[in-house]
C-alpha cells in the first residue's frame, strides 16, 4: 500500500525539537552529516509530549517506525515504564526490567513489541514470549562476560549509561505477519519474526499513549490450565516519571524506515538545526493522569 494513501499530506510533519546531548559525539559520525544529500519530505509525525493521542492515520499495523531521544535520570529505581503504547498492546516501545536468578540481578531492557499482544513459543528459547525485539543494558560489562543471551536472535547488550542521551528506535513490517527490529544510536541491535500465533484476535488498536500506560486498558489475556481465562493487567501505569525517564523528539512514521534512513536520521539529528513544522502536532485527548504526568515533568 503506498504511504500516500494511508496518511495524509497535512499529517507531515517536522520535530519541534532536538534533544540536548549529554554524551560526547564520535567524530567520525558527526562530521559524516554534512556529506547527506538533503532529506527526502518529511513524512512523519511529531508527537509533542506525554498524553493520549487518537491513531487513526498516524498509527499503522501493516509497516511504521516509532523514534525517540531517551535518558535515564541518575539513581531513580525502575520497574516497567511506557514510551509508546496502543491500546491493544500489539505495538508497545517500553523500559522492562528482568530478574535473572542465576546472575541475581536485575536486568534493565528496552523492548519493542509489535504485530501482537499474546506469548507464544518462537523455536528460539524454551518458554513462551511476546514478539518483541530487546536491547538489555550492559553499563558493567557483566552480561557481556557470561555471554548473556548469546544464542538469542531477538536479545543484544549495550551500554546506556544513565545521564547520557540516546536514540531510540521501533520498526515493524507486515501484519498478521512480519518482524519488528530495534535501533539504538542508528545501529541495527536485535529483531524478531512474528505471525498470527502471537495475537490474541482482540480489536485493532484505536488510540496510542505516550509515557504512561492508562489503567483501564485490557491487559494479557492469560489461559488457565482449567480452561477458563483471566487478565493479567499491569501493577502501575508505567509512567515514564515514575522511572526517572526523559523523552525528548518523538516521531512516528507511517512506514518500516531502513537501517541506513535511520543511521542517517540520528546522525542529522545530532549535527543540524531541525526545520519548522509544516503543520500542527496532533492534539491529545482527554485523560487526567497524562495532564497529571505533564504537569508534573514541567
Amino acid at each position: 500500500m503506498m504511504r500516500s494513501r494511508i496518511f495524509p499530506t497535512l499529517l507531515r510533519l517536522i520535530s519541534v525539537g532536538v534533544p540536548i546531548l549529554g554524551f560526547a559525539i564520535i567524530s567520525d559520525r558527526a562530521s559524516a552529516g554534512a556529506g547527506f544529500p538533503p532529506p527526502p519530505p518529511s513524512d512523519y509525525v511529531a508527537v509533542p509530549s506525554v498524553g493520549l493521542y487518537d491513531a487513526g492515520g498516524i498509527v499503522s499495523r501493516e509497516q511504521g517506525t516509532v523514534s525517540v531521544w531517551l535518558q535515564f535520570l541518575p539513581e531513580r529505581p525502575r520497574r516497567d515504564h511506557a514510551i509508546f503504547h496502543t491500546d491493544d498492546s500489539r505495538f508497545v516501545l517500553y523500559v522492562d526490567t528482568v530478574y535473572s536468578p542465576g546472575l541475581q540481578v536485575d536486568m534493565l531492557t528496552i523492548a519493542a513489541r509489535a504485530g501482537g499482544n499474546g506469548r507464544a513459543h518462537d523455536g528460539i528459547v524454551d518458554y513462551p514470549s511476546f514478539p518483541e525485539a530487546r536491547i538489555f543494558i550492559d553499563n558493567t560489562g557483566l552480561l557481556r562476560e557470561v555471554n548473556y543471551g548469546a544464542t538469542i536472535s531477538w536479545l543484544s547488550l549495550a551500554s546506556f549509561p544513565e545521564a547520557e542521551w540516546h536514540h531510540v528506535a521501533m520498526v515493524w513490517e507486515g501484519y498478521p505477519e512480519g518482524s519488528v527490529s530495534i535501533i539504538l544510536d542508528g545501529e541495527f541491535m536485535s529483531q524478531k519474526r512474528y505471525g498470527p500465533e502471537f495475537d490474541d484476535g482482540r480489536s485493532m488498536f484505536e488510540t496510542f499513549s505516550v509515557g504512561f500506560r492508562p489503567a483501564d486498558w485490557i491487559g494479557e489475556i492469560i489461559s488457565l490450565p482449567t480452561g477458563e481465562e483471566t487478565e493479567l493487567v499491569p501493577r502501575t501505569e508505567m509512567s515514564i516519571e515514575d522511572g526517572g525517564i526523559v523523552i525528548r523528539d518523538l516521531r512516528i512514521y507511517p512506514r518500516a524506515l531502513t537501517n541506513e534512513e535511520l543511521r542517517r536520521a540520528y546522525v542529522r539529528s545530532i549535527t543540524l538545526p531541525t526545520d519548522e513544522p509544516t503543520s500542527p502536532p496532533p492534539e491529545p485527548l482527554p485523560n487526567q493522569r497524562a495532564t497529571e504526568i505533564r504537569s508534573s515533568i514541567r
